[in-house]
């Protein structure tokens, strides 16, 4: 998150979508106020592209 961060330029956010994953959690953001995570529902496939793979 600090690498996104100080990417962004200034005057601009960042947003990162992150699946369910345990260590996917919203305290990794709370340093950063440029960045805003956004976590997909449980059970989502169709919104998570990478779980089509083995179909």
């Amino acid at each position: 998150m600090e690498q996104i961060s100080k990417a962004t330029e200034l005057g601009r956010h960042a947003v990162v979508i992150m699946d369910g994953a345990s260590w996917h959690t919203f305290d990794t953001v709370q340093p950063f106020n440029n960045v805003t995570l956004i976590k997909l529902p449980p059970y989502s496939p169709e919104l998570n592209p990478i779980e089509q793979v083995w179909s």
